[in-house]
């Protein structure tokens, strides 16, 4: 079974330095139940951020909607397969947590959640190229191959002492940044996978 998570925990391996390691924790479905469950409520909220309206527009909220919220705390309420992305035989199968599609600009947006032990003052400039991999996969599903561009969102939630915090800072990436897909494509293939189309 290949899926867009072990190229992630691949792409992590080997690009984070050894002493960062114990530091970060960066697995967010382990973390899934202290975070909670994704909601409407949520998505609102992350489309009425202060980043978000600089980076979608005024009318953000309005203009997406829910297309797909992985809400599950152990199995997925569903898979989604990315089949121009292969390992062996395999097509990559990819698990977001929350996809939302602007309809009159046929586009998607992806978030994925991450936490981590680092405070935001030390997280890399681009994010750590993990995930920007696994957000490149999700970019390539199948069922967004139509779409105008695809928007990749990490959204970071730090841990600490107290609890859990959101980093107001997000990453983002575009499926249509010939950079951002030509520093993923070269990670992919180190790990063994095929690229077509």
């Amino acid at each position: 079974m290949a899926r867009a998570s072990d190229f992630a925990d691949y792409v992590y391996a080997n690009t984070t330095k050894r002493h960062e390691i114990r530091n970060i924790d960066i697995s967010q479905r382990r973390r899934r139940l202290q975070l909670g469950k994704i909601t409407h409520r949520d998505i609102e909220l992350f489309l009425c951020h202060k980043w978000t309206l600089k980076k979608l527009g005024k009318n953000a909220a309005q203009d997406w909607s829910s297309y797909f919220v992985d809400e599950s705390t152990e199995k997925p309420s569903k898979i989604f397969s990315a089949s121009r992305l292969r390992i062996g035989s395999s097509s990559l199968r990819c698990v977001p947590d929350i996809v939302l599609f602007n309809r009159q600009e046929n586009k998607f947006l992806i978030v994925e959640r991450k936490t981590t032990f680092v405070p935001e003052p030390r997280i890399p400039v681009n994010a750590w190229p993990n995930v920007e991999a696994q957000l490149w996969c999700y970019s390539w599903i199948d069922e967004f191959q139509d779409a105008n561009d695809v928007i990749s969102i990490g959204e970071f939630w730090h841990r600490h002492s107290g609890g859990i915090q959101l980093i107001h800072k997000h990453w983002a990436w575009l499926r249509s940044d010939p950079v951002h897909n030509a520093r993923c494509a070269e990670m992919f293939k180190a790990y063994g996978g095929d690229i077509s189309g």
